[in-house]
């Protein structure tokens, strides 16, 4: 399934505007949200450096398209969300005068807090017609990530010798797959956004349309959840373990969700013990390491290294009350 092919069942159309217009937000979800987490190549010291450019210019392409289209309402949204980014915008632009922080690490913390807030303010923008149109294939482009995601992590897991380090990054982490930005916790987030799109995409009906059947667009939803519940298990991303308990949770306390859908959250937490037993009984047989499994007997389902950042940042607070410690202090002070 393609993005461009998309399109007309989402149903983004916009008074007054050619398909053409509307190339430029489809290649800005394409470029910014699909491939921008599966670029492998990378350069240090930045791992990501590429995925992050990727994700910019798309949402640059996305902006434009998005206004060429005139699906966007002009003025400002003074909301929560966007208040907080720009304090913490304003707080990294003091951190080299009051903090000794580089500038080239203030302005970095800086262009992303001010791209998420062009972000939320380009959401909020989109027209109410328009909204639920671009969301869906906002979701098309996310649920599509996470399943080229899902080959990755198959290939990493089960196949290593076809990683090249161009297509699909070799997993530097033993018995576990880390996806093509090579960080388990990143890909088991990417995964569980990837779980929140197709829910998106069966409750809306999109998937029943596509499928002709809304017996099939429910079974369509088990397997993409599925999927991505089990490379959350190949991870071994305790923040994937805690993301799975979220989806449950969001399962039983909306509402508003279809029947259907909160059966399929709720079974989610299945689908994980279903996967842990599969990939035990794997390990099991010597086929394979299991990283998860290692963590879990060694470490626990906490993080002891997690715990001591904590700690650390508790320790921080209380020693900047007023002002907190901000970018540019990485330690307590010493006596």
């Amino acid at each position: 399934m393609t993005l461009a092919a998309t399109a007309s069942a989402a149903d983004l159309s916009v008074p007054d505007s050619a398909p053409h217009r509307q190339i430029l937000v489809l290649l800005g979800l394409l470029c910014g949200v699909m491939l921008a987490p599966l670029i492998a190549y990378n350069q240090t010291p930045s791992a990501t450096l590429y995925n992050q450019l990727a994700a910019f210019a798309g949402l640059g392409l996305l902006v434009a398209g998005l206004a060429w289209s005139r699906v966007l309402e002009p003025g400002w949204r003074f909301d929560g969300v966007s208040l907080g980014l720009l304090l913490m915008s304003v707080v990294a632009a003091a951190a080299p005068f009051t903090h000794g922080l580089p500038w080239s690490m203030a302005l970095t913390s800086m262009a992303m807090l001010l791209g998420a807030w062009v972000a939320v303010q380009v959401g909020r923008a989109v027209t109410s017609r328009q909204r639920d149109a671009v969301l869906t294939l906002f979701c098309v482009a996310l649920v599509g990530a996470g399943l080229l995601s899902v080959v990755v992590c198959i290939v990493q897991m089960f196949f290593p010798e076809l990683a090249n380090g161009v297509l699909i990054a070799r997993s530097g982490v033993v018995g576990s797959a880390v996806g093509n930005m090579r960080q388990p916790n990143h890909l088991a987030s990417l995964l569980m956004w990837a779980c929140v799109g197709v829910v998106w995409l069966e409750q809306g009906g999109w998937l029943a349309r596509r499928l002709r059947s809304a017996m099939a667009g429910t079974v369509a939803l088990y397997v993409m959840l599925f999927l991505f519940v089990f490379c959350v298990v190949l991870s071994g991303s305790r923040t994937g373990w805690i993301g799975i308990a979220l989806l449950v949770l969001w399962g039983a306390v909306d509402w508003r969700l279809a029947p259907r859908v909160r059966i399929a959250l709720g079974s989610t937490v299945v689908m994980f013990g279903i996967c842990w037993g599969l990939m035990d009984l794997y390990a099991a047989q010597g086929h394979h390491a299991f990283r998860a499994q290692a963590r879990l007997s060694d470490e626990g389902a906490g993080s002891p290294s997690r715990l001591a950042i904590l700690k650390n940042a508790k320790d921080l607070l209380a020693q900047y009350p007023l002002t907190g410690s901000g970018w540019g202090i990485s330690t307590l002070p010493g006596p």
